[in-house]
């Protein structure tokens, strides 16, 4: 019998694939495993919770209130392995057996807990039944049925039972994070600061979360929340990485706590990836000063920053100026340092002949600065542009322009965006427009998207489909996948410009490449119905 019997009426494919893992367990390790994340995405497909979500990683931290730390950290279990799996590495047999307990567990939370499905305990293999068990319990709790029937079948008294009334007179039960009433300040701030660091979220780094010129990592990341601690809104977190990423670098986020005024809050001055028994120490990036911070911590602590890779960015050649030897570069910035740079063009003082030598380039550049603090605002200094795919080093005598610009914090390209979009969502178009409008002319992408559909709909503006097009297009060449599905349909379907297929199916393969999932559907049609066609007409 298989250790997944309990699932087969149920989930018949899902326990197919349960039972193709155990079936190659011995012959082809890594087969199995495979198999196992195939059910484990099989799973998460039948609940509809993280349809949203193209990647795994994201699907299973979607999860959060729908399962718990166990129960998602398991689910990561899996995940790894199958990468591993995918990679080729030479998995044993006893990594399979780790993966068919991941996968049961899973099974578990799917049939009995999310399902709200019941079954005897008496199905599962004795070794599996420390997992199966508190599942059983549950569900045996939970059915109303199942109590009736019981309390028909037996009757019970105790003698000595009485009515516990004192939990309405007074609750003694302590949780962890409150001050105990016999605690003094000093002894709840040293007992918090003493905990051992706690759940903040899952991370991963993957080879195109490292910066090739500083060695920098910026893990994938998502964060939970805890009612009864004071958090922030992290922008990023970044670790130096000498050497080539492995699939360790995958695991759980941990922060250790402090109190201040009263409060609990996440220190995150103590951040660390856990992968395994090994610990990665992170830096977290946030550009405003933490609740607990006083004025000269937060200056610290920005100034400790290293150099940081900030966007990448295009020199505009036709505008360089000869007689002041200014040469301005258009930017698009990484979404980490979107807050706090609003400047889409600088300009860089550089003679003739170096600027000669940017512009004959091929490609894109890299732009690297470092956050400091002015006497008025923040502004980036920017140490080094390179070519973006260039392998070797970036040779300093070669391709280093040292530039200086000021950052206009208050009202970003982004932080006009949000606020267009605060204005959307309330149907306020009109406002909305105003500012989408703002942040579309300063570069932002998801704007001057988001601007082309007000067009495209009529909402805040006239319906103006070849205004629509427009700004779809500004999006779109800049690489926003959105935009380029969108445009793709103005193409496809004759809106604001003439009907080209060809040109329609460009772009949803621009934005299919990047993962929209619509575009890879539209693309996926385009190929169809252009097979189907040439083969009705041979």
């Amino acid at each position: 019998m298989s250790r997944f019997q309990f699932i087969a009426d149920e989930y018949p494919e899902i326990f197919e694939l349960c039972s193709e893992v155990e079936k190659n367990k011995k012959a082809n390790a890594n087969l199995s495993i495979l198999k196992a994340r195939q059910a484990l995405e099989k799973i998460l497909a039948v609940t509809n919770l993280c349809s949203q979500y193209d990647d795994l990683f994201d699907q299973i931290n979607s999860l959060y209130g729908e399962c718990s730390l166990a129960e998602m950290e398991t689910m990561h279990i899996l995940r790894r392995l199958g990468n591993m799996a995918i990679r080729r590495k030479n998995l044993s047999e006893q990594n399979v057996d780790k993966a068919l307990r991941a996968l049961l567990l899973s099974c578990c939370w799917l049939y009995f807990k999310l399902d709200e499905n019941v079954c005897p305990l008496s199905l599962f293999w004795q070794d599996d039944r420390d997992i199966a068990e508190p599942y059983v319990n549950e569900a045996l709790r939970g059915n109303g049925g199942i109590r009736d029937s019981l309390k028909k079948t037996y009757h019970s008294t105790n003698p000595l039972s009485f009515d516990n009334t004192f939990d309405e007179v007074e609750d003694t039960t302590l949780n962890i994070w409150d001050k105990d009433v016999f605690e003094t300040e000093a002894e709840y701030e040293e007992r918090i600061r003493q905990l051992s660091p706690i759940h903040l979220g899952f991370g991963m780094i993957d080879d195109k979360q490292i910066d090739s010129y500083t060695h920098l990592a910026f893990p994938r990341f998502c964060l939970a929340k805890n009612e009864k601690i004071v958090g922030a809104d992290i922008n990023a977190f970044i670790v130096k990485v000498e050497q080539e990423n492995d699939w360790a670098y995958d695991g759980e986020i941990l922060v250790a706590l402090k109190v201040c005024q009263g409060k609990i809050y996440y220190d995150y001055s103590k951040v660390v990836l856990r992968f395994g028994t090994d610990e990665l120490p992170l830096t977290v990036l946030y550009w405003n000063q933490f609740a607990y911070e006083n004025y000269i911590d937060f200056e610290q602590r920005m100034n400790q920053l290293p150099i940081l890779p900030i966007g990448v960015c295009k020199p505009i050649k036709q505008k360089y100026d000869i007689d002041k030897q200014l040469l301005p570069f258009q930017i698009s910035c990484y979404d980490f340092v979107q807050d706090v740079f609003s400047d889409i063009k600088i300009n860089i003082s550089v003679n003739r002949c170096q600027a000669k030598k940017v512009c004959q380039a091929s490609g894109i550049w890299k732009i690297y600065g470092k956050m400091v603090r002015g006497e008025i605002d923040y502004f980036i200094e920017a140490k080094v542009i390179s070519r973006c795919g260039r392998q070797s080093q970036v040779k300093k005598d070669t391709d280093t322009i040292t530039i200086k610009c000021n950052v206009n914090r208050k009202q970003s390209a982004r932080e006009q965006y949000k606020i267009g979009k605060k204005f959307y969502n309330r149907g306020n178009y009109a406002e909305a427009v105003k500012w989408y409008r703002k942040a579309a002319n300063k570069g932002d992408n998801k704007a001057r998207n988001d601007l082309g559909n007000c067009y495209y709909g009529g909402k805040g503006v006239e319906k103006d489909k070849l205004e629509a097009v427009r700004w779809f297009w500004d999006a779109a060449v800049q690489g926003d996948a959105e935009a380029q599905n969108s445009l793709g349909d103005c193409y496809y379907y004759g809106k604001g410009v003439e009907v080209n297929e060809t040109e329609a199916a460009e772009w949803y393969q621009g934005a299919a490449d990047k993962g929209h999932a619509d575009a890879q559907t539209k693309i996926g049609n385009c190929y169809y119905y252009a097979a189907v066609y040439n083969f009705l007409n041979k």
